[in-house]
This record gives structure tokens, C-alpha cells and sequence, in this order.
């Protein structure tokens, strides 16, 4: 028996340019077609850090062992490069779909200080047979709804979290393209492979909105635009019954940026 069937979310009461080829964090300041591309990575990076703790749904099975889709919830989380230095906080709720009980859409605001909101993207997470799905597709294409001159399409089968982990676990793979159009032409494509997904041990994590059981998961990302590549890794802390409460992202070994779960209302 796994690590989820054994114990639920347990919140303990002890409680820049090198960062934007990392995950795109300068993608809003740097105005150039590059630097715009690495809102893949930025993206991803966020799509890791985004699902935090809050109460099931009354009657919901399967997807409720890590990401119970409660409409109304809300939380926030902060995102800081590798000195420590804050760089984004994201504002996330979650909304009812009429049309589809197995899913919630997500709203999610991103903002560089009170005053200064960067993009909200919209997306759905969905409960399958096969878990959580969250669309990636989704949040790439919404999120450069805000970005002037920018039209693109992204595609991708969606990001899987199986309902049952434990240490030693794998999870699927999947890929992210992203087509810049110009017109009814391509003119850049990005492919983005996230694989590699493993549970790889448990440990308590602290963090700004205080101290949770998890499972530590490690994910590589390959990014490729047809002439470069990139490498990364991602570290994510899943607290069974919480969701996610920090991610770290890794370049040759080394931390690149960071994030951690810092509010939230049930």
C-alpha cells in the first residue's frame, strides 16, 4: 500500500537572464522572439507549483487522493530565483465547470508586485481513469492572450498524476508543442518533452504556509526550438491530500529557481 493510501495531507503546526533560459522568468521584461519562447518554460515550471491544499469535494473519488477539485478555493504561491530573490506571485482559484462535474477550471493571475499584473490564463484540470489531467495546451494558449502581437497554438495530450504513488513510482510522459503563426504559416516551433517522472522518496518539507508530509517527484524537461536544446530537471513536494506545495527547477545540478506555497483559503 502506497504512501496515499496510508495517510492524508498532515500540515505540521512547527511551522536574470540565466533564471529566463531556465523557465522563462524574464519573459515579460525581455522583448525579443528567444526570450518570448521561454514562456514554455515558465509555464511548465508554474503548471508544477500551482495545485496546494484544500478540501475534497463532497463525493468526489479517484483524483481527491492528491487533487481534490473544490470550486471556490484559493491560494497563492511565490516564485524565486536562485538567490532568493522574489519574482512572481501567482493567485490561483478554482471555478465550477457546468458542463463537465469531472473538472475544474482554473483562473490563475500572475503578478510582479500588487500593482503589476502580468497575465491570467484559464485552464482545465480534469479526473480521468488515468488521474489528473491538467491541460497544458490550455494554459500556454491562454496565457499569451496577454502578450500584444503574439498568436500562437499549442498542443500536447496533457499532464497525467496517477491516483496511487509511491516511492519508486513512475508517472507518464508527455510533450508540449508550440507553433508561432504568423498568419496561416509557422514561423517558430517549440516541443517541450517532460519525462522521466519518478517518486523518488518521502520527507517533510517546509514551507512559508508551513510544514507537510510529501513525496518528493523529479521530472526532466527537454526543450528544443529546432536549433538549441535545453535540459532541466524539476523537483516537485507532493503532500498526499494537499497537492503541491513547493517545486525547484535544476540546470547541470544546480538550483535555478524555486517555489513554495505561501496562502491559502479553504
Amino acid at each position: 500500500m502506497g504512501l496515499v493510501a496510508q495517510r492524508a495531507c498532515r500540515l505540521k503546526k512547527s511551522s536574470r537572464l540565466a533564471a529566463a533560459r531556465a523557465f522563462g522568468f524574464g519573459i515579460f521584461d525581455l522583448d525579443t522572439p528567444h526570450i518570448h519562447a521561454m514562456i514554455i518554460f515558465r509555464s511548465l515550471f508554474i503548471l508544477a507549483s500551482l495545485l496546494a491544499c484544500w478540501v475534497p469535494l463532497s463525493g468526489q473519488t479517484g483524483c481527491d487522493t492528491y487533487f481534490p477539485m473544490r470550486p471556490g478555493a484559493t491560494w497563492q504561491k511565490d516564485f524565486y530565483d536562485a538567490e532568493g530573490k522574489l519574482l512572481r506571485t501567482s493567485h490561483v482559484k478554482l471555478t465550477a465547470i457546468a458542463t463537465d462535474p469531472s473538472a475544474v477550471m482554473v483562473v490563475e493571475t500572475m503578478e510582479r508586485g500588487p500593482e503589476k499584473k502580468l497575465h491570467t490564463s484559464q485552464y482545465a484540470m480534469r479526473c480521468t481513469e488515468s488521474g489528473l489531467v491538467i491541460d497544458l495546451a490550455g494554459k500556454v494558449n491562454s496565457a499569451y492572450i496577454s502578450i500584444p502581437a503574439k498568436t500562437i497554438e499549442a498542443a500536447s495530450p496533457g499532464l497525467v498524476y496517477p491516483n496511487s504513488l509511491a516511492v519508486g513510482a513512475t508517472l507518464p510522459s508527455t510533450t508540449l508543442v508550440v507553433n508561432y503563426m504568423e498568419g496561416e504559416s509557422v514561423s517558430m516551433r517549440h516541443t517541450t518533452l517532460i519525462h522521466n517522472r519518478r517518486v523518488t522518496r518521502q520527507e517533510v518539507k517546509q514551507v512559508a504556509a508551513g510544514s507537510f508530509d510529501c513525496l518528493v517527484l523529479e521530472e526532466d524537461h527537454l526543450f528544443d526550438d529546432g536549433e538549441t536544446q535545453q535540459h532541466s530537471t524539476v523537483k516537485i513536494w507532493l503532500s498526499p491530500g494537499c497537492g503541491i506545495v513547493a517545486t525547484e527547477s535544476l540546470q547541470d545540478g544546480k538550483r535555478t529557481a524555486y517555489s513554495e506555497l505561501s496562502g491559502l483559503q479553504r
